[in-house]
């Protein structure tokens, strides 16, 4: 069996997502194609440039996401250890 990857995606957990997004766009070229909320202080940005994708979130968003995905997880399941 062989995996192809393809239009790859990284998300980088951040105090200051509006900067890092600004920062991107500037010196890279990157350009904005999401955004959560509409209005208001983001706490979600993706930037593409070509077939890559950038994400920038809100680091509290990033630490919420571990922990439900570690509550649901394999270890979770069979009752194994869990970190809180």
């Amino acid at each position: 069996m062989s995996i192809t990857y393809r239009d790859a995606m990284i998300n980088y957990y951040v105090n200051d997502v509006e900067g890092l997004a600004t920062f991107y766009r500037e010196h890279f070229g990157f350009r904005e194609t999401f955004r959560t909320p509409d209005n208001g202080p983001a706490i979600h940005i993706e930037l593409r440039l070509g077939d890559f994708f950038a994400g920038s979130g809100f680091h509290r968003s990033g630490a919420r996401h571990a922990q439900s995905a570690a509550q649901s997880g394999p270890a979770a399941r069979r009752g194994g250890p869990v970190d809180r």
